[in-house]
C-alpha cells in the first residue's frame, strides 16, 4: 500500500490496481477510514522515508534504486513474516492474514454494521461471501436474544420505557 492510497481529506482508503497486484474483481474500491486508524496512519507518514506506507524490505529498495517496483510476492512474504513475527511474541498460534478479514467481517456484524454495507467494504459482490467471514460470538447471541419479547406484558414494559425516554 502506498500513500497514495489514503486519502486523509475524504477520511477513505482506496483499493486499487496497482503494477504488482490488482483487487480480486479488478475494481476500485473506497474504504472509509476509523478515526483510530487515521491517527495511526498520520503518525506512521511522519516517520515513513518513503511511498510505502508500512515498510520496504532490502530487496523493495534495490529495486526502487533500479526504478522497478517491488513484487507482489516479496512485500505480501515480508508482511506475512513481521505478523507471524507479533504473534509467536504474544503466543498465538493457527492465525494467518486472511484471520483479520474473517475478525473485520465478525467485528462488523456484531457492532451492528448491516451486511449490504459490511459486505462492500469487504470488496464482496454477494453477501453470500461475506456470511462466509461472519462468525457472531454466543455473547452476542445471548444478548441478541434478550431484544426479544416472548409475553405481552415485557413488550408493553419496552415500549412504555421507549415513549418515556424521548
Amino acid at each position: 500500500m502506498e500513500w497514495k492510497d489514503i486519502d486523509f481529506e475524504k477520511n477513505v482508503l482506496k483499493v486499487q490496481n496497482k503494477d504488482i497486484w490488482t483487487p480480486k474483481t479488478y475494481e476500485f474500491r473506497a474504504i472509509p477510514i476509523h478515526p483510530s486508524l487515521k491517527r495511526l496512519l498520520m503518525r506512521r507518514k511522519l516517520i515513513s522515508g518513503n511511498c510505502f506506507v508500512f515498510f520496504k524490505s532490502s530487496g523493495d529498495r534495490e529495486a526502487e534504486k533500479k526504478k522497478r517496483k517491488p513484487t507482489q510476492g516479496s512485500t505480501y512474504r515480508i508482511l506475512y513474516r513481521k505478523f507471524k513475527n507479533i504473534l509467536d511474541k504474544l503466543g498465538i498460534e493457527d492465525v494467518g492474514l486472511h484471520t483479520l478479514r474473517h475478525t473485520f467481517g465478525s467485528r462488523g456484524a456484531m457492532a451492528g454494521i448491516d451486511l449490504a454495507t459490511l459486505s462492500k467494504m469487504m470488496g464482496h459482490s454477494s453477501i453470500k461471501t461475506t456470511m462466509i467471514y461472519v462468525h457472531v460470538s454466543m455473547e452476542h447471541m445471548q444478548n441478541s436474544i434478550l431484544k426479544l419479547c416472548y409475553n405481552i406484558k415485557d413488550c408493553a414494559q419496552n415500549v412504555i420505557k421507549k415513549i418515556a425516554s424521548r
